[in-house]
């Protein structure tokens, strides 16, 4: 009886084990089966990579590269869940939602602007909430004083995008991707 009632216990630890997996396999994956991403970045007055990276809810990755990148036209590729999840995860940490829908011009909370920078237009959606924002390179931080080095030419200051956290994950999305393959190091 008692080898009975240990096999019935162990089975309905079992059970309950695997619902809680069940839970959250499909937690996570109604989170990336909804997941939606398009980033163009346009070109500046420079060499600047110009392309259009889309990203499908089932993993799939078009790239098209138009300019100053190692590939020109069509690449495709497939990204895993995990990275899918990392997406979803970068996307949730940079309050992508809470942002904008543009940083352009003073107007739109620019603390600097200067001229022939590149623009980013990002659109996500993520759990059925969609958002476009229109973010342009030029559109600065306030500079800071940069410490020069001995036997170094002094620049008078640091250039960041802003806001800050919409541009690490403009790039975080190109490091999760890959896309240094097809864009390649822009001198």
């Amino acid at each position: 009886m008692s080898h009975s009632l240990t096999v019935f216990c162990l089975v309905v630890v079992y059970l309950f084990a695997s619902c809680a997996n069940l839970l959250s396999d499909t937690d996570t994956r109604s989170v990336v089966d909804d997941l939606t991403i398009r980033m163009e970045r346009k070109g500046c007055y420079g060499r600047c990579p110009i392309y259009t990276l889309n990203i499908a809810p089932d993993g799939n990755v078009r790239f098209e590269g138009k300019g100053w990148t190692k590939t020109l036209g069509a690449r495709e590729s497939k990204i895993s869940r995990d990275q899918m999840n990392d997406l979803a995860s970068v996307i949730r940490g940079s309050d992508f939602f809470a942002l904008r829908d543009s940083y352009e011009t003073g107007a739109d909370g620019c603390p600097t602007e200067v001229t022939d920078m590149p623009t980013v237009i990002l659109y996500v959606r993520l759990n059925s909430a969609e958002k476009t924002v229109s973010h342009y390179h030029g559109c600065l931080e306030d500079s800071k004083p940069q410490p020069v080095e001995p036997g170094k030419i002094a620049r008078a200051e640091i250039l960041q995008a802003y806001p800050r956290k919409l541009t690490l994950f403009e790039d975080r999305i190109d490091e999760i991707i890959g896309t240094k393959a097809w864009v390649g190091d822009i001198e």
